[in-house]
């Protein structure tokens, strides 16, 4: 049997050896006749369906592994003797399992067909493999992010890039790939050095599997430019040296713009605040004074220090603070209102013609206590009580380096950051407020 498989000078081996050969393998190995009647089997084979070679023998295939009359729909086995070539196909079995079957024709030294040889090869972890490959590949392909693959060689050669990178750089993965642009060339001149030096800093040190550059700009087929952040992961053989370089590239161009729109304005806020001819304080709502410019320091006379350790009410004589918003303090130290809270009372109510507070104490800490005080309102906002379990607008911004806390939290309705933070829910800028509104508006009222 063994003699005449392939069409090269033949080979002998001993029978036992052959048998030995095939039946160390995994595939299912059969050899039939030219009526398709089974001749041997290898133990793969018999041992899928629990069976001896002498109870198989002279029965049809179909009959044991797939419990039909008739041979099967598109039989590779029976194609290849009736072609003389190799046939090949993939099926799938009621189990769910998927086969790689391929039949081939067993010839004389004459050439005539005498028989044929199946083998079949159990895929079904193979094809859940490129199964799940795919779906990765179509959801990093509709992604904004781009995956490359560079090799470890001058201009970082491309040989791999996912077809979503004419999205970002306007070239194709074929102009990539086959050397038309090289990386290096898609990289903004002025950032090139600095990108090239961060790939040798990192690099050197052999313990170091990933990294991430600063953000640089790259340079698109039509001319723009953009801006993007490149998270790197080195491939190193066993002696430390790399390989490969893996990475996903990200637009961050609309952030890196509002980052310098809001720069820009904060400079400017900062001139007109800072060399201004009128003396300018900032507070809070507790009247905390919390920014002064140098006119104001001049014309009060104290040090920046002492006037941000005052409250706004420390700069006004008694009479003046009378006639003002500030004499509404609530429940001050020395107040007739601290007082009668001191003598008993168990409400005090405090009022000016602008503002009305009522103090009372209150030992609960749920949301839910404080309902009936807002009858009359069609929506309440309230800041903290991130445990309650009340829909949550969680806001998180980089500067802080705090990572978000009700990401798993069912109640989380939408996320507000100026962070690449991965999420399922709603999300929105720090600067978009009227989108965020809208967002409630139709979600609440």
């Amino acid at each position: 049997m063994a003699n005449y498989i392939s069409n090269e000078e033949p080979l002998s081996i001993p029978a036992e050896k052959a048998k030995q050969i095939l039946n160390s393998l995994h595939e299912h190995v059969l050899y039939y006749d030219r009526d398709m009647k089974i001749l041997w089997a290898n133990l793969a084979a018999l041992n899928s369906v629990e069976i001896s070679l002498e109870k198989i023998k002279e029965k049809r295939c179909w009959s044991v592994w797939a419990q039909r009359k008739t041979p099967c729909d598109a039989c590779p086995v029976i194609l290849s003797m009736e072609t003389g070539s190799l046939q090949c196909i993939e099926k799938t079995t009621p189990d769910g399992r998927s086969w790689l079957v391929k039949g081939y024709p067993l010839k004389d030294k004459h050439g005539n067909v005498i028989g044929g040889i199946e083998t079949t090869l159990d895929i079904t972890d193979r094809k859940k493999t490129e199964e799940n490959l795919k779906i990765t590949f179509d959801i990093l392909n509709r992604s904004p992010a781009v995956g490359f693959m560079w090799k470890n060689a001058e201009g970082w050669p491309v040989i791999f890039v996912t077809p979503n990178v004419s999205k970002l750089f306007g070239y194709t993965s074929d102009e990539f790939i086959s050397g038309k642009i090289s990386y290096e060339k898609a990289i903004y001149p002025e950032d090139l050095s600095r990108v090239m030096e961060e790939v040798r800093t990192f690099s050197s040190d052999k313990e170091r599997k990933e990294f991430k550059h600063k953000p640089y700009r790259i340079l698109s087929k039509n001319g723009e430019v953009k801006w993007v952040l490149d998270s790197t992961t080195i491939d190193r053989n066993n002696d430390g040296d790399i390989l490969y370089y893996k990475g996903i590239i990200e637009n961050i161009t609309d952030r890196i713009k509002t980052d310098q729109v809001i720069k820009e304005s904060e400079e400017k806020y900062r001139n007109l605040f800072h060399h201004s001819n009128d003396g300018i304080f900032i507070h809070d709502l507790q009247g905390n004074i919390i920014d002064i410019n140098q006119k104001a320091i001049d014309l009060l006379g104290y040090t920046e220090k002492e006037i941000l350790s005052l409250k706004v009410h420390n700069l006004h004589p008694p009479e003046v603070l009378e006639k003002t918003k500030w004499a509404f303090d609530i429940d001050k130290k020395g107040k007739d209102s601290w007082r009668h809270r001191k003598a008993g009372a168990d409400i005090v109510l405090i009022a000016s013609t602008d503002k009305i507070a009522m103090i009372k104490d209150n030992d609960c800490e749920s949301l839910d206590c404080l309902e009936k005080y807002f009858n009359g309102v069609d929506l309440v906002i309230a800041e903290g009580y991130n445990k309650e379990n009340k829909p949550k607008i969680e806001i998180v911004r980089a500067a802080t380096g705090k990572e978000p806390i009700c990401l798993d939290d069912s109640k989380l309705i939408a996320l507000v950051t100026d962070s690449d933070i991965v999420h399922k829910v709603p999300g929105f800028g720090l600067e978009e407020i009227d989108k965020l509104a809208d967002f409630i508006e139709r979600k609440y009222l």
